[in-house]
């Protein structure tokens, strides 16, 4: 990813929302989002717990392990096109699953890149797969599908309601926006408020879920903030 950046945020950009100074903050969010899932990797382990604290037990202790959930199903917005798809690659992959994305209708050609510098990496076939299309003809199939173990959906709350209706008895992840105020005080820096709620609202056209939403100011400088 880090040979091919520029390739990426243009193709953030086009395809999407962004302009290409925020694609490239998105592509530099990506590679670290997926440089940390690697760091985590090595630190998915168990624990043993001492069970002294029973009389008779003094010498006994339990432990437990992390296993693989098995296939995961992905379905990823457009606002972030690489970075959000990159944040249910990476944690799967490195927990040892496999994982079936379905990126947003509307931006597919970022997820398709990243599968292939996965590919380029040496991921083993069929660790990875991307699957185009509009959510209705291929959400539905497969959040069903008995091979997927796990959903794991960013979008809006009503989708992710749908989701999971169809999911039936299956793990669930899922990140359904907010709605984000930003808190300004009367001994603020005004101006460092005003220019960073402006740009927390409209950064990304608007289009992001931690985006400045709702804006409480306090009395004493309301009038000189607005």
């Amino acid at each position: 990813m880090n040979e091919n950046k520029e390739l990426y945020a243009q193709t953030i950009a086009t395809e999407g929302s962004k302009t290409i100074t925020e694609a490239r903050g998105e592509v530099k969010r990506a590679m670290q989002t997926l440089e940390i899932s690697a760091e985590e990797a090595r630190r998915l382990k168990g624990e043993t717990i001492n069970f002294d604290q029973n009389e008779g037990s003094e010498n006994r202790l339990g432990y437990y392990y992390r296993f693989p959930v098995g296939v995961v199903g992905a379905i990823t917005p457009f606002n972030d096109p690489l970075n959000l798809v990159a944040h249910k690659v990476g944690p799967a992959l490195a927990a040892g699953n496999a994982i079936v994305v379905k990126p947003a209708s509307v931006t597919p050609l970022s997820a398709l890149l990243l599968a292939d510098a996965f590919e380029a990496a040496g991921l083993p076939k069929g660790m990875l797969s991307v699957i185009t299309g509009s959510g209705k003809d291929l959400g539905e199939t497969l959040v069903q599908h008995p091979a997927v173990k796990m959903v794991s959906f960013t979008g809006g709350l009503n989708t992710g309601e749908k989701v999971a209706e169809q999911s039936g008895i299956k793990h669930i992840g899922m990140e359904l926006g907010s709605n984000s105020p930003a808190i300004v005080l009367s001994d603020s820096d005004l101006d460092d408020a005003v220019s960073s709620c402006v740009s927390g609202a409209f950064g990304a056209v608007g289009q992001n879920c931690i985006g400045v939403q709702r804006i409480y100011v306090e009395r004493q400088v309301y009038d000189e903030f607005c």
